[in-house]
C-alpha cells in the first residue's frame, strides 16, 4: 500500500476478476475505466446520445476468493446523492459475467436511445 492509505494499492487488486470482466466488456464493445485518480477501480459510465453521463456500473473491491459486489446506478443530478435508481448484485467467479449481463441493459435503458460508454 502506499501513503498509508488502505484504497491505494501498489498491485490490482481487481486482478482476480479481469479474467471475467475483460472478455465480457470487449463482447459489448463496453469501455471499463481501471484508474480513478491513482485508486484501482472497474467501472463502466454510459453517456446518452448527447454525451452526457447518465448511468454507472462498477464493482466494489473483490476478495481473495473474486466475490465481489456489482453495482448500477442511473445519475440523477437533481438528488441530493446524485443518484436515482439503483440495482446491487454480489457475485462470484462463476456468476460475475451473468451478473453483468442482467444488470448491463438496465444502464443503457437509463441512458435512453443511442447510449454508448
Amino acid at each position: 500500500m502506499s501513503g498509508g492509505d488502505p484504497f491505494v494499492f501498489q498491485s490490482d487488486p481487481y486482478d482476480i476478476i479481469d479474467s471475467v470482466l475483460a472478455p465480457w466488456a470487449s463482447k459489448h464493445a463496453i469501455k471499463v475505466a481501471k484508474l480513478d485518480r491513482e485508486y484501482h477501480v472497474r467501472s463502466v459510465w454510459v453517456f446518452d446520445r448527447l454525451g452526457d453521463a447518465r448511468a454507472q456500473m462498477w464493482l466494489e473491491l473483490p476478495n481473495a476468493q473474486g466475490e465481489v459486489t456489482v453495482i448500477a446506478a442511473a445519475l440523477d443530478p437533481s438528488s441530493l446523492t446524485k443518484w436515482g435508481q439503483r440495482e446491487e448484485r454480489r457475485a462470484t467467479l462463476s456468476t460475475l459475467e451473468a451478473v453483468l449481463e442482467e444488470l448491463r441493459p438496465l444502464i443503457f435503458d437509463w441512458s435512453g436511445p443511442g447510449a454508448f460508454t
